[in-house]
């Protein structure tokens, strides 16, 4: 089975529409171990990340470096494995590679015998070592096959002359030590038949049509001249096959042994009785390959729609993989499948139930596993508390609130993030959970459930602009009123067009006669008089002003309540100066035309004070000179 010695999450933002992504790199090994033994030359790794663009890995030892998501190391020692991306912060880790290459000791108690046709038993070979587990003794016959023993101590009794190996292997690491020894024999070297053992299976059986052993005793001869043909049998355990002392074996040369343990193959000479034999060990592995599945994630949502599912295994003989899944007409080949929410059944949560399948090419047997892959692509449930579509004067601005959900079903998948919200339009909004609106449009608001990544929108949101403000004295006021001494008290008005709702309030420089709140008002003083007038619907108000003035029969009155004013060149092209004696304070020039409108107004200063009405029509307009809003100065102006 893979392992996973190393998991790395750096969390960057997880900011609806943030700039900077979600780094996270996770490294497998996927040899048996993370050293470097001798039946693993070479420890692999391999680094998977979900990051949506291109991540690259370094990894940087003391006497070497490597570069990829996958690599193999070879060289022991420290590594610092660093992953970065562009966009995204650069991550670092460490990882030991170890290193475990001793080789067992082993000893023979004899390095040598004798061994004579008339008599073939032989003391035994015993083997031992430094092991006391995870040990296997291989005898190698000079005629072909193994005896394999695994227990700290072995013994063996070869029965054919020739050189034999013993072979001592700690199976943890696979390194292994290795002596010969020697069977000679007395008396003609004819006197033993010779052959070869073979094996096309390995001496080994497995799974499926590979559920046997193939023995084949090959270049049985004797070239002793009083010998003849020679004869063959195998013999082993749970066996009722009978040797006889003397006499023909059989022919057969080739057999298939479905059952595991120590066998010895016989060959006789026919003519001399003289036999070489030769044991061997027949293993019975069934056992599937080690199979693993690097998933970086098996829920897939709308910010993470696909996942690349790879198949891993340790094991150094020839392996095949294939895929299936529900639904599907046959078998995916390859180490990898990509599964991507498209590929979704029409289920709720689950996308498909994937199943992996390895094949030992050696053995014919396989190992399964299966991998559910999940989608969580709920989308949000869109609420906006709008009060009011509107915008008045009396409300300006609305506050628009998110109140949308996760669509996440209880029980399914997490839910721990809240569900945030942004506003495109005439403003476009920050992320926060109420919005405040100050201008009319159409908005699109977009929610986004931060559990999964899923949106949805809102396109059709308007927002009208509902200020209506009242038309005063547009385009022109009433002309100015007039008060005498036959005419002391005036009723005046501004020339209003808006809802028969309108209020009124009036000011002026001297008190209102009168109420302040209605259309027209009576008053007795001359100067500038102004109405605010408001749409009580929209609340929205617009202020107008009249002109009263002091008349001998509708004729204007100057008034010298201040002579050291004066104003020069009178009649003029359009430049006037206002000549301000005294000091005076909170003195202001307002200029009224022939229809009673306000059409200047500004701050007086002692000394000389320039007029510009290069701009305005030739004509006659009315100059009042106010102390504290009140008119203590009045003349005209002529512009021609």
């Amino acid at each position: 089975m893979y392992k996973r010695i190393l998991v790395i999450c750096m969390l960057i933002c997880t900011r609806f529409l943030s700039a900077q992504p979600v780094l996270v790199f996770s490294i497998y090994t996927v040899s048996s171990t993370g050293s470097i033994t001798c039946s693993n030359p070479a420890v692999s790794f391999v680094a998977h990340d979900v990051y949506s663009g291109t991540v690259n890995y370094s990894w940087v030892g003391p006497a070497a470096t490597y570069s990829g998501s996958h690599v193999s190391i070879i060289v022991p020692g420290t590594y610092t494995v660093t992953a970065s991306a562009q966009n995204a912060q650069s991550t670092s880790t460490v990882l030991t590679v170890g290193i475990n290459t001793t080789s067992p000791i082993s000893n023979l108690n004899v390095l040598s015998q004798v061994i004579s046709c008339g008599s073939v038993t032989t003391g035994p070979f015993n083997a031992f070592g430094n092991l006391q587990a995870n040990v296997s003794h291989y005898f190698i016959s000079p005629c072909g096959g193994s005896y394999v023993v695994n227990t700290p101590t072995a013994s063996y009794k070869p029965a054919a002359p020739g050189t034999y190996t013993h072979v001592l292997v700690n199976t943890l690491t696979g390194c292994r030590t290795s002596k010969t020894f020697t069977l000679a024999y007395s008396g003609m070297s004819s006197s033993f038949p010779t052959f070869s053992l073979s094996s096309p299976t390995n001496y080994s059986f497995g799974c499926g049509s590979s559920n046997y052993a193939a023995i084949h005793i090959d270049n049985g001869s004797t070239s002793d001249p009083s010998g003849g043909a020679v004869s063959y049998t195998i013999i082993g355990p749970q066996t009722s096959t009978f040797v006889p002392a003397s006499g023909p074996l059989g022919n057969q040369t080739q057999y298939t042994l479905g059952t595991s343990g120590q066998y010895t193959a016989v060959v006789r000479d026919n003519t001399t009785n003289c036999e070489s034999r030769s044991a061997f060990t027949v293993v019975q592995n069934i056992s599937g390959p080690s199979l693993g599945a690097i998933v970086p994630s098996q829920t897939l949502s709308c910010s993470s729609p696909s996942v690349k599912l790879e198949a891993v295994s340790n094991n150094v003989t020839s392996i095949s993989y294939t895929w299936s899944f529900i639904g599907a007409p046959g078998y995916m080949l390859g180490n990898t499948i990509t599964v991507d929410t498209a590929a979704a059944l029409p289920t709720a949560s689950l996308i498909n139930i994937y199943t992996l399948t390895a094949l030992n090419d050696g053995n014919a047997c396989i190992s399964t596993t299966i991998i559910p892959i999940y989608k969580n692509t709920f989308p949000p449930i869109l609420s906006v508390a709008i009060p009011s579509t509107i915008l008045t004067c009396i409300t300006p601005s609305l506050v628009l609130t998110n109140q949308s959900s996760s669509g996440i079903p209880p029980g399914t998948f997490g839910v721990s993030l809240p569900v945030v919200s942004s506003w495109l339009g005439p403003q476009s909004s920050s992320l926060s959970s109420t919005f405040i609106v100050n201008s009319s449009g159409i908005y699109t608001v977009v929610i986004k459930d931060q559990n999964n990544g899923c949106t949805a929108s809102k396109t059709d949101i308007t927002i009208f602009d509902g200020k209506v403000y009242p038309l005063v004295n547009n385009p022109s006021g009433p002309p100015p009123f007039c008060l005498s001494s036959s005419v002391p008290n005036v009723s005046i008005y501004a020339l209003v067009s808006g809802s028969a709702g309108d209020s009124y309030s009036w000011s002026g420089p001297s008190p209102i006669l009168g109420p302040i709140n209605i259309a027209t008002v009576q008053v007795n003083a001359v100067g500038i008089y102004s109405v605010v007038v408001t749409n009580t619907a929209s609340g929205c108000s617009t202020t107008g002003h009249v002109l009263v003035k002091s008349c001998i029969t509708g004729i204007f009155e100057e008034g010298a309540i201040m002579p050291e004013v004066s104003l020069y060149p009178n009649p003029s092209n359009g430049l006037f100066t206002v000549d301000c004696g005294v000091i005076r304070n909170n003195l202001t020039l307002r200029i009224v035309d022939m229809m009673g409108c306000l059409i200047e107004e500004q701050p007086l200063h002692t000394g000389q004070n320039s007029v510009d009405l290069n701009t305005r029509a030739n004509g006659i307009y009315f100059i009042f000179i106010c102390e504290n809003n009140l008119p203590v100065h009045s003349t005209k102006l002529i512009k021609d």
